[in-house]
């Protein structure tokens, strides 16, 4: 593109400082400049300028909002039964190959105090096996079990596309089939400051950031990974987050359940530790399932009640979806439109003086689609209830809530508790937590009823427990 074009469109858009250092720029600084503005969907951008510059506080009429129909963990005879189904039809899906794994991984691990993807973290207790090493193996343990080879499709951002594959490659794809695994990114998008420009993060590359877990869908589309899982029989979406340490990402059960319902989309769920915890909540509102993001839900509404008299927020989103393919193919391709939320984060950037700058207070804008807005297209919508400590351990930081810290342990405990159940006596702390170290690698065993039929006997519980 010819150069006094792009001044003058920069000039129609009030973003013309991206240039200002084009004098002392070398020509491959240019042309990646150039690049990085001819990336850019200019038309989107001013929407969503506009849209922060005039934002206006969305009005929830909250009297008029129902908790959701909830598949609960089952205690009767005719709920286990239920169950029982649900997983015989999910687990002919998965011998059949009508299902995939898709993972969100476009996390970097800045905040765990690591360079690199946040799936290459060292999380394993005791072998510092990666996340992905995790994930990778709880499907290898699916393909053992259903006798079929499964496809795992990874969207991670753009800046780790190239870091991430080559971690894969460093580790042979973990014992997986290279042809099995997809890796695909998703788009980016300049981020802003108050007065609506784009902040540069240096002086020939604009910040951006990734479109949020809703552009998932979109990468779908766009990498061609839906088309290959239509053309290759695969019907179902077994949807979750690279960060969940404990996440079943084959679960035949929830399958089953949105199977049976003809669903088009399904959440899983857990009940909130008290109202006022930082999740999203499931609800129904006009008529339409959907999600009230924690920031949206006012803190005098927090404790509502349904009619009969159960928390109306209760229900917990713990971002693990399964997705009917075809939903996913009709909904990109009638280009349905996500709704951008507004983020405004501390983003280190280049200032006027040309000197790079880490703010401390919240300084610029990112826009951010999500996943669970696509809820309300859907006609089949089930909701599963599952036992959080069985399956939520979210790793957003180092230490505290939510840690690497907090995300361990949780396994541990769990791994804990399989083995109590399959008869080995665990030590346990005050503060319920296994005093001893213990890592199953999901190859020997994924559930607790893998262990049933495992000889244990040798196990020594006065020192760490390592079975793999």
């Amino acid at each position: 593109m010819n150069i006094d074009k792009i001044k003058n469109k920069l000039q129609n858009y009030n973003q013309e400082h991206v240039l200002k250092w084009w004098e002392q720029l070398s020509d491959i600084q240019r042309k990646e400049l150039l690049q990085d503005i001819e990336s850019i969907d200019f038309k989107l951008m001013k929407k969503l300028v506009n849209q922060y510059m005039e934002r206006k506080e969305t009005l929830i009429l909250f009297d008029s909002i129902k908790s959701p129909e909830i598949i609960k963990i089952p205690r009767t005879k005719d709920e286990i039964l239920h169950q029982r189904e649900a997983r015989k039809i999910g687990e002919q899906c998965i011998r059949d190959g009508k299902v995939a794994c898709f993972v969100v991984a476009g996390g970097q691990g800045t905040r765990l105090g690591f360079d690199g993807p946040k799936g290459a973290y060292p999380i394993g207790p005791i072998s510092a096996n990666s996340i992905f090493q995790f994930h990778a193996e709880k499907i290898l343990k699916a393909q053992q079990k259903y006798n079929v080879q499964l496809m795992w499709y990874i969207m991670m951002s753009k800046p780790l596309h190239e870091q991430t594959i080559s971690f894969f490659e460093h580790n042979k794809y973990f014992g997986m089939h290279k042809d099995q695994v997809r890796f695909f990114s998703q788009r980016m998008l300049p981020a802003i400051d108050k007065d609506g420009r784009f902040l540069m993060s240096s002086k020939y590359e604009i910040s951006k950031s990734p479109d949020g877990h809703g552009g998932a869908l979109f990468a779908l589309r766009d990498s061609g990974a839906i088309d290959e899982m239509v053309k290759k029989g695969i019907e179902y979406i077994s949807y979750f987050q690279i960060d969940n340490l404990i996440v079943n990402v084959l679960d035949p059960v929830f399958i089953g359940y949105h199977v049976k319902a003809s669903a088009q989309m399904s959440n899983k769920v857990t009940s909130k530790i008290a109202p006022s915890e930082k999740v999203g909540a499931v609800v129904i509102m006009d008529r339409r399932y959907a999600v009230i993001e924690y920031s949206d839900l006012p803190e005098e509404h927090m404790s509502d009640k349904d009619k009969d008299g159960s928390l109306k927020f209760n229900a917990g989103s713990i971002a693990i979806h399964m997705l009917n393919t075809g939903f996913v193919k009709t909904l990109t391709e009638k280009v349905v439109k996500l709704p951008y939320h507004i983020a405004e984060k501390n983003i280190s950037y280049v200032n006027d003086s040309g000197g790079h700058v880490s703010p401390k207070d919240k300084n610029g804008i990112k826009f951010e689609t999500f996943i669970f807005d696509a809820l309300k297209f859907a006609k089949n919508v089930t909701n599963m209830e599952v036992i959080r400590e069985d399956e939520f351990s979210p790793i957003k930081s180092l230490t505290g809530i939510d840690s690497v810290e907090s995300g361990r342990q949780l396994y541990i405990n769990r791994c804990a508790r399989w083995l109590m159940k399959a008869g080995v006596d665990i030590p346990f702390d005050e503060n319920g937590n296994a005093k001893i170290k213990i890592e199953i690698s999901p190859l020997f065993a994924n559930s607790a009823d893998d262990l049933q039929h495992k000889d244990l006997s040798s196990i020594d519980t006065t020192k760490n427990i390592y079975l793999a």
